[in-house]
């Protein structure tokens, strides 16, 4: 066999294994780009819009007394959470009687979602707005995604904040221990409409239909573990208003929870 024919033949082999292996390349690629861009099958297990009646539904429960931080400025009361005028409300005020698990004092709303709906992966649609008297400002988490086994590690706080020109999202891994946040200046005393979504180990977000966050952890940042979704209203950091007047009313027009 000569050098030449040697050569061609290896050519012409080489050249068709190169040619498989662009096709298996190709192929591998195609598969895993469906796979990365594949939208998971969302189930809607929650759909409220709070048009009729005068109650929230079952599949929500008050938070009833202190949330954990401090009686002096965490206490709420189930009688602070009311749906009326097509919204679900979360009221902050100073109530004088001592009727409520911490007596006399400023009591805020606070609901959280049943456990039986709880999910790895989850995407949030809201509608809220916050409406303030007398200059009084809440520290609000609307919505937050609490892991089920109370640990704190993993939570993740989609829009907080106490000012009304801002809220941040906050991914954190403990109480202390942030991983990622972003903020988002915005006045939250309008309308906006919310989509928050926990896949695998990426969160994004979006305002009124333009995408905002869109962050990549891993299990440190991003836990696999079941959550639940909460709202959340308290009193901030520094304690409750010195003043015994005034308001704030977070209101809900409607929330959406799907699970993958």
């Amino acid at each position: 066999m000569s050098e030449r024919r040697t050569w061609n033949g290896i050519r012409s082999i080489s050249s068709r294994a190169v040619a498989f292996g662009a096709v298996l390349t190709l192929s591998a690629t195609a598969v895993a780009t469906a796979n990365v861009d594949a939208a998971p099958a969302w189930v809607t297990v929650v759909n409220d819009s709070f048009n009729s009646g005068s109650t929230y539904p079952s599949h929500w429960t008050a938070y009833n007394g202190p949330y954990g931080s401090g009686v002096d400025h965490n206490c709420a009361k189930p009688s602070h959470n009311t749906v009326s005028g097509g919204y679900l409300h979360l009221k902050m005020f100073y109530e004088s009687s001592t009727a409520g698990k911490c007596g006399a004092a400023w009591y805020t709303g606070g609901l959280t979602l049943d456990r039986s709906l709880s999910a790895k992966n989850q995407r949030i649609t809201i509608r809220f707005r916050v409406v303030e008297t007398g200059g009084i400002q809440a520290h609000r988490i609307i919505p937050m995604l609490s892991p089920n086994d109370g640990t704190g590690i993993g939570e993740e706080d989609f829009c907080e904040s106490t000012p009304t020109t801002f809220c941040s999202t906050f991914l954190h891994h403990a109480d202390d221990i942030g991983r990622d946040r972003m903020k988002y200046f915005l006045d939250l005393s309008q309308w906006h409409t919310w989509v928050f979504t926990r896949y695998g180990y990426t969160v994004t977000s979006s305002i009124d239909g333009v995408p905002k966050l869109n962050f990549s952890g891993n299990d440190m940042s991003l836990p696999t573990k079941l959550k639940h979704v909460v709202l959340q209203q308290e009193c901030n950091k520094l304690g409750c208003p010195a003043t015994h007047a005034g308001s704030e009313d977070i209101q809900i027009d409607y929330i959406k929870v799907e699970n993958a």
